[in-house]
């Protein structure tokens, strides 16, 4: 997953917008998998998650790649790397 999270970010930074969409688009499904799954604690994690990607999304409403590059990097992964440490 954070793999994928850093690809989207190095295509969104370098102007490949058609790759870095696909991209988000197979990471969404997995998102949406692992949210499921419940390996993260709820309560601890679910509103910082949720805000986060409504942040990402705006970003992406605005059309502006940079700005969905620097939150994915520095606030998207260390708080997805803290609920999910084994993913």
């Amino acid at each position: 997953m954070i793999g994928l999270l850093q690809e989207i970010t190095d295509l969104a930074r370098t102007g490949d917008y058609a790759d870095a969409a696909l991209k988000l688009n197979q990471c969404i499904i997995r998102l949406q998998a692992c949210l499921k799954e419940g390996a993260a604690s709820p309560g601890k994690y679910s509103a910082k998650i949720n805000y986060s990607l409504e942040t990402m999304f705006l970003m992406l409403k605005n059309n502006d790649w940079v700005a969905l590059a620097d939150i994915i990097e520095f606030e998207f992964i260390p708080l997805w790397k803290e609920a999910f440490p084994i993913r």
